[in-house]
Formats: structure tokens, C-alpha cells, sequence
């Protein structure tokens, strides 16, 4: 097989998975939930949770944020740029963990709200 029809194919497959893709995400819902049920619920679970923040420790590339509605819950954020405050209404989407017999959220993205 030549060059360019090679290509031709690799392109038109790319732009399909990629609209496959496009569809599959906009299936995919999260809805919001309290502390109580990340603290009693299973780990390994998507969940999505919107709180003050009460406290924040940087550690270099870890950063704990204190996340409180009624109770509180320890989100874990992999990187150093947060410019969170404590105060700030924020949402997190994240996978829930348990740590040292503590359930926490380890943190694939967070808004202020």
C-alpha cells in the first residue's frame, strides 16, 4: 500500500473515534452528591461535591483541601497551581479513595462556583 492512502485511511478513522468519543462524553452525567454519602459510600467512585473550603496544605505537588458542607471531607489535588482560598465555593469531580481508614477525594478537576 502506498503513502497517502494509508494516511486517508488513518485519518478518517481518527476523525470517527474522535466523534464517537464527542457522543459517548455527553452520556456520561455525574451527579451532585453530599459528604455524608462519599464518608459511607464505596471507594473507587465517581462523584462530584460542591463545598467550602476550610482549610488548604500545599506540600509541594500535593495540595489537601478541607472541603465542608455539613461535614467534611479531604480532597487530594496532584498539582501545584491551585490559587484556591479559604472561603471559596468550590465543585470537585473526582474518584473517591480510602486512605488510612479515611475515605477522600482524589481530584480530576475543581471549579469555584
Amino acid at each position: 500500500m502506498d503513502e497517502p492512502f494509508l494516511l486517508k485511511i488513518a485519518l478518517c478513522v481518527s476523525v470517527i473515534g474522535i466523534v464517537i468519543l464527542y457522543f459517548i462524553s455527553s452520556q456520561i452525567e455525574i451527579n451532585d452528591t453530599t459528604i455524608e454519602k462519599i464518608t459511607s459510600g464505596k471507594s473507587e467512585e465517581m462523584v462530584s461535591v460542591t463545598g467550602i473550603i476550610k482549610e488548604i496544605k500545599s506540600t509541594g505537588q500535593v495540595t489537601f483541601i478541607t472541603l465542608s458542607q455539613e461535614q467534611e471531607v479531604e480532597v487530594v489535588v496532584f498539582s501545584g497551581n491551585t490559587t484556591l482560598f479559604p472561603g471559596d465555593a468550590i465543585k470537585v469531580i473526582g474518584k473517591t479513595k480510602e486512605y488510612k481508614g479515611k475515605k477522600e477525594i482524589l481530584a480530576d478537576s475543581i471549579k469555584i462556583v
